[in-house]
């Protein structure tokens, strides 16, 4: 090797060891990014990578809020999954439409709950918009720093009215399709539903 030469490869050699150092860095940046993202979406793995591991049994404020919550929205779920004392007394379009080979459902009563569906629906959907232009208006006005008491209030009873003419036309669906059914057929829904129900609570 001659001398003109050694100073070409050693600096062949440095490049290649900047080239090797730069590779290195993007990944170590890539490998950053990615658990910043993966921190991002998931809080817990967040918690449980800046903080000391505790004992089983004990747990922090947040680790109780958190726990709290969950049991809470569990709540939520099982108490909207118990029929109120009205609903259960009405039978959905949903069920009666699905059981209707069960309870002998006759083509005339068919076409009727049909036919009712449709009124409903083509009924619905102008009072949904309504109650989301309200309830837009309502957001957009309590988000002021300084909050006009009467404005809010009555935009506040115009989202409720519009709420509750929804509700009003929703029962008046069921009220027909209860009175469009046999008592033979009502009671035959009863007792499925009423097995339904057990059935739900014994695979709890």
């Amino acid at each position: 090797m001659s001398e003109t030469q050694k100073p070409q490869l050693a600096t062949q050699a440095s490049r290649r060891s900047w080239l090797v150092l730069m590779i290195l860095a993007c990944l170590c940046l890539s490998l950053a990014e990615a658990v910043e993202a993966q921190v991002r979406r998931d809080p817990l793995r967040r918690d449980s990578m800046t903080r000391d591991p505790m004992p089983r049994g004990q747990m922090n404020r947040d680790q109780m809020m958190r726990e709290r919550n969950r049991q809470d929205r569990m709540g939520d779920r099982r108490q909207r999954s118990r029929p109120d004392a009205i609903e259960r007394h009405f039978y959905s379009p949903e069920v009666v439409m699905r059981l209707q080979e069960e309870i002998n459902l006759t083509p005339d009563q068919r076409a009727t709950l049909i036919a009712e569906l449709q009124s409903a629906q083509s009924d619905m959907v102008p009072l949904q918009f309504e109650v989301k232009e309200a309830q837009t208006s309502l957001g957009k006005l309590v988000r002021q720093e300084d909050l006009a008491e009467k404005q809010v209030v009555d935009q506040a009873r115009r989202v409720m009215d519009a709420e509750a003419e929804v509700r009003a036309r929703h029962l008046t669906l069921l009220i027909r399709i209860k009175n469009l059914l046999t008592s033979e057929q009502k009671a035959h829904l009863d007792q499925m539903r009423q097995r339904f129900r057990e059935e739900s609570l014994s695979r709890r």
